[in-house]
């Protein structure tokens, strides 16, 4: 009986020093430290869809924000943009007609406190990303004109 004893002494003892090195335990630092996180002012998940011409989704708030246009018959991107009001911008593009029947208006607002630079940011990189063929510019308020 003294053997198994000891042997439930040492378990006790291992599992008490375990807890306690888990307890102080703080994790080696990530090797992200070296390279840059990407940052984004936009709210996180799937963009927000209208369709302008038959009402349908959700109506963009008067938020600042980005969008983009997508063309519901070949389900590309055909303009990314950015605004202080998405309302106010998606009832601009449907009216001088760069937002058709065919297309629907997907917009994710930004993130609190984000700035105008910072929504310039996100839209040089979707620009880049997916090269919509109705954007005239690099974007960000850059009025650089695209490469062929």
């Amino acid at each position: 009986m003294s053997f198994w004893k000891s042997v439930l002494g040492i378990a006790e003892r291992v599992v008490v020093a375990a807890v306690e090195r888990a307890a102080t335990y703080e994790a080696p630092q990530s090797s992200s430290a070296s390279k840059p996180q990407r940052t984004t002012t936009l709210s996180a998940g799937r963009p927000n869809k209208y369709q302008p011409y038959m009402y349908e989704g959700s109506d963009p708030p008067s938020a600042p924000g980005l969008y983009q246009l997508r063309n519901e018959l070949t389900n590309e991107i055909d303009y990314i943009g950015q605004t202080a009001d998405l309302n106010r911008r998606c009832n601009e593009h449907r009216r001088n007609g760069k937002i058709g029947p065919e297309h629907s208006f997907e917009w994710r607002p930004s993130a609190e406190g984000s700035t105008c630079a910072e929504r310039c940011q996100d839209e040089k990189r979707l620009i880049k990303k997916h090269k919509p063929s109705m954007n005239k510019t690099v974007g960000g308020n850059g009025k650089t004109p695209k490469e062929g």
